[in-house]
């Protein structure tokens, strides 16, 4: 298995502010790249193509409250993607 991870993102806000944007995923199209397109999203769900590679679709597997937030494919996908969104002040 491939785990990738990525490094420390500071948002400026409050720590209720950020994961209140962050745990609606309808939000997110406004931190995709240009390659990401056909974006389609629920609170809880999302579906995407990104430019020359596939179609994903993710969801929201579990919520704890102004901490924590995480996401994972949907589906029968390529590949299976697993993130974890911890916010902490």
């Amino acid at each position: 298995m491939t785990e990738i991870e990525s490094k420390t993102i500071a948002l400026v806000g409050s720590q209720k502010g950020v994961y209140t944007f962050l745990a609606d995923l309808t939000n997110h199209k406004q931190l995709m790249p240009e390659s990401v397109y056909n974006w389609s999203a629920t609170p809880d769900e999302c579906k995407f193509t990104i430019q020359n590679m596939t179609k994903l679709e993710l969801k929201v597997s579990q919520r704890v409250e102004f901490s924590e937030i995480k996401i994972e494919t949907k589906g029968e996908v390529p590949f299976k993607i697993s993130l974890s969104l911890n916010i902490v002040e």
